[in-house]
């Protein structure tokens, strides 16, 4: 089963994440980071202290928006046309720039506290 992996030391993070796991309801594990063997996955701190992460069986793996899109793909048929439909060129590029600029302002979203600051 593939892991969507999050800052636990984000509010927001976790917050997005207890979202994911009740209303979305992927195929998909939903952990933090900090719970897991980041090394067994082929991962570092750094990289999902900045952007969530999306690890397959075969340790393939998404980033970001990419991660999002792709656990939306595994979720249900909405969900899954929701995550196709982002995954599309032109969207594709829209939705990495909405994520970035998300991520890098998480900390001043509702629900975040002062660790939700990234230093990108």
């Amino acid at each position: 089963m593939s892991i969507l992996v999050f800052d636990g030391d984000c509010a927001f993070c976790t917050r997005s994440a207890g979202f994911i796991t009740s209303r979305i309801k992927p195929r998909t594990e939903v952990h933090s980071w900090q719970s897991l063997d980041l090394e067994a996955l082929g991962l570092t701190p750094a990289q999902c202290s900045t952007a969530v992460q999306w690890v397959s069986d075969a340790g393939e793996t998404r980033s970001g928006a990419a991660a999002i899109t792709t656990m939306l793909k595994e979720a249900g048929t909405g969900w899954a046309a929701l995550g196709a439909f982002g995954d599309l060129p032109g969207v594709r590029s829209l939705a990495a720039v909405t994520y970035r600029l998300i991520a890098s302002n998480r900390h001043r979203l509702p629900g975040a506290s002062a660790t939700c600051e990234t230093s990108d």
